[in-house]
């Protein structure tokens, strides 16, 4: 299991490795502990294979950001 923290100031933690190495307990039991801390915002991503776009849209249903597209 490979664990990517970039959580500083903010930002995102990638957990990969094979199917039974235990990534989903961890992240579960982290879920847990980060639950206690109430100026902590926590979300998880169901669909990491999606697309950029995809990406975007579940970030803003998660923290309640509304977001709209722009053509630039």
């Amino acid at each position: 299991m490979v664990v990517t923290p970039q959580l500083d100031e903010g930002g995102f933690a990638l957990i990969t490795g094979e199917p039974g190495l235990g990534k989903s307990v961890a992240l579960r039991r982290l879920a847990e502990r980060l639950a206690a801390h109430r100026d902590l915002a926590l979300g998880i991503l169901t669909r990491p294979q999606s697309g950029i776009p995809d990406f975007y849209r579940e970030l803003g249903d998660l923290f309640g950001v509304q977001l709209s597209p722009q053509n630039a």
